[in-house]
């Protein structure tokens, strides 16, 4: 992958058929979804064992993640970023429909995982609120302080509702969920998920329910009391900070050293320069438009071009350099200035605002990526640390 060769990539989903799945990300996405199964998820962007993404478009077309990380790690990665454990992409991206409620389960942090699962890391994660039905509720934590003694005694006594945290949810909330905490997704919400590129998941109750062959789940209760928060609940809710670049709206909606969220609105166009540290996800909810890029340091020197839509996700490889996002009503207007200039038409042509919606992943650098912007801005030290979380859990704090 020389610099001529580098182009932002798209994959082919993996589908995960789940018991507690739906159809949802077919009517909203209009994903074309195996036919008479419940998918539970969508695996955007993965490299893990035996799940890794497959390239769907230009020259890498067929390849799959994993060996381009291995030809082209500095290239599509980044200097800045560090493969996970395995030697794999740091992030899994994915999308969750749960039609009925999720196991009740807990992730590991990086040292327990190092120690306990074979070429795991812990498993940090968030979740966007993509759609939520109107009494949409997630769990996140305990209600209450409570032993580990006692609480085993609660999971035996199969009474481990009693004791959970439960979070009402809405369209546009963001959710932490650091390593410890005790969750689950109760059904009616369709998410999108970041997380650390790991599957250690220990599950705790799966409701006593079974699969269509009469077989229950796999229950992992001392690791989870291995791990498990027991402190008391916390704000696993993150309160966004918005900026306005231009006629574009870009909130900030979460930052630690293993992940960065932003939720992108653009009414016009959006630059990101791809500058070799570091790679970005986008995964499109709205809008359709182009991006633009070109592997020359002047993007205006031959150009290349990609079209976008709702439903995709998009990698921006770390050497794709200057990059420009545009609304199909951008590129429209443009074409509409063209032709009036061309005829020597003066009368304005009027034509609908579409904006263009999309989540940004990626794994920053805490000062020149949140804090510095965010201060530029006029935002308060303690409003940035609270991009973080809790005290116990904040990055973000250590950079000040």
């Amino acid at each position: 992958m020389t610099n001529k060769e580098i182009y932002p990539l798209k994959f082919y989903e993996i589908f995960k058929e789940k018991i507690w799945g739906g159809r949802k990300l077919e009517s909203f996405f209009k994903k074309r979804l195996p036919e008479n199964k419940l998918t539970g998820e969508s695996w955007e962007l993965v490299d893990h064992r035996e799940d890794i993404s497959v390239i769907r478009n230009g020259k890498y077309r067929g390849d799959n993640l994993k060996s381009l990380i291995k030809n082209f790690e500095k290239e599509l990665v980044g200097k800045d970023v560090k493969l996970s454990r395995g030697e794999r992409f740091p992030l899994l991206f994915k999308y969750i429909d749960a039609s009925k409620k999720l196991s009740i389960q807990v992730h590991p942090d990086d040292e327990y995982a190092y120690h306990n699962e074979r070429d795991e890391t812990g498993k940090t994660e968030a979740w966007y609120v993509v759609w939520a039905k109107t009494d949409a509720q997630l769990v996140c934590g305990l209600k209450e302080h409570i032993s580990r003694r006692r609480f085993k005694k609660v999971i035996e006594s199969k009474k481990i509702g009693d004791h959970l945290n439960y979070i009402n949810i809405y369209k546009g909330d963001l959710i932490f969920v650091p390593p410890g905490t005790i969750h689950t997704i109760m059904g009616g919400v369709l998410l999108a998920e970041i997380q650390q590129n790991s599957d250690a998941t220990y599950r705790i109750s799966d409701w006593d329910r079974v699969d269509r062959y009469g077989k229950s789940r796999e229950l992992h209760i001392n690791k989870a009391l291995d791990v498990i928060d027991f402190s008391l609940v916390r704000n696993y809710k993150i309160q966004s900070l918005s900026i306005n670049i231009n006629r574009n709206i870009i909130k900030y909606l979460i930052a630690c050293e293993k992940f960065a969220v932003e939720l992108c609105e653009i009414f016009d166009e959006y630059k990101l320069d791809c500058d070799g540290s570091k790679f970005y996800i986008l995964s499109f909810l709205g809008g359709n438009g182009q991006i633009f890029y070109s592997n020359e340091s002047d993007i205006n020197l031959n150009t290349k071009t990609l079209d976008i839509k709702k439903g995709e996700t998009i990698l921006l490889p770390a050497l794709l350099g200057e990059t420009i996002i545009k609304t199909a009503d951008k590129l429209r207007e443009n074409e509409l200035r063209d032709n009036r200039l061309k005829n020597n038409k003066l009368r304005s042509n009027k034509i609908r605002e579409n904006k263009l919606k999309f989540l940004k992943f990626y794994v920053p650098n805490i000062t020149n990526d949140i804090i510095k912007p965010l201060i530029d801005k006029g935002f308060t030290k303690q409003e940035i640390i609270s991009l973080g979380g809790w005290d116990k859990v904040n990055d973000i704090m250590k950079y000040f």
